[in-house]
């Protein structure tokens, strides 16, 4: 297989792993989520802060300028859940937790170049 089809092969894992943020000149900006076990962040974000689905969860606080991300409560509410503190705090009810990390790869349009 050529470079370039590894490269294109590459390119669209990406945008299945991750949701595209920001496109700028030859880069492409990923957000993609970091699971963090036996954590959680503090403080529910404003509104509704309770959701079924992880991805849902992701969506909303993506939109959102007072989440700092996201912790399921297995045992209070089993649901996922908004925050606003960043900061990670060690779970006593194995809470697991997620945060944006952000990625960035190639466009495809330099790759064939």
């Amino acid at each position: 297989m050529t470079v370039r089809g590894v490269s294109w092969i590459i390119i669209i894992l990406l945008f299945f792993l991750a949701e595209i943020r920001t496109i700028k000149g030859d880069t492409v900006t990923l957000t993609t989520w970091c699971e963090h076990k036996v954590k959680y962040l503090g403080e529910y974000s404003s509104g509704t802060y309770r959701y079924v689905t992880l991805t849902e969860a992701q969506a909303e606080c993506l939109k959102r300028n007072d989440c700092g991300g996201i912790t399921y409560e297995p045992l209070y509410s089993g649901k996922y859940t908004l925050r606003r503190g960043t900061t990670l705090h060690t779970s006593p009810s194995e809470e697991i937790s997620w945060q944006t990390c952000s990625k960035t790869a190639e466009s495809p349009l330099t790759l064939i170049g």
